[in-house]
């Protein structure tokens, strides 16, 4: 199911066919797709995970300078590494999709307050400013 909004852009970001090879930690996670890592997802937001095939959704947390440290579901995130893009979509609302070829979909809303993600790929550079990139 995509959200209700055009996609940013009019189409998907170059990622598509591409393989997740790796994801990493700092204050954000990011996740690196293409053989060369040349595409770059950094997330600083909570986000969904939903498994089509087994039909789980949880969601993934990681706020490492939070007085609690929050790690919550990046063992089962993990598993996305190695996995195809078959869809990147940037919503004009904010969301952003990532669809994986394992059944896997990844959800990140916007946030009010900070920008709750950035995709980078050579000079291009889109993040999400705070609400979305337009008024909804």
């Amino acid at each position: 199911m995509f959200p209700n909004s055009e996609l940013f852009g009019g189409t998907e970001l170059p990622a598509v066919g591409k393989v997740v090879t790796a994801i990493t930690l700092d204050s954000a996670i990011v996740i690196l797709v293409g053989a060369n890592r040349e595409h770059v997802f950094r997330i600083e937001n909570e986000f969904t995970m939903e498994t089509h095939n087994s039909g789980s959704r949880f969601r993934v947390r990681y706020e490492p300078y939070s007085l609690d440290g929050v790690r919550e579901n990046l063992t089962e995130f993990s598993t996305i590494v190695a996995t195809t893009v078959l869809h990147a979509r940037a919503y004009i609302d904010g969301v952003l999709e990532l669809r994986l070829d394992d059944g896997v979909v990844i959800t990140v809303r916007p946030r009010d307050d900070y920008e709750a993600w950035m995709y980078t790929f050579g000079n291009y550079i889109l993040a999400c400013p705070p609400g979305g990139f337009s008024a909804l």
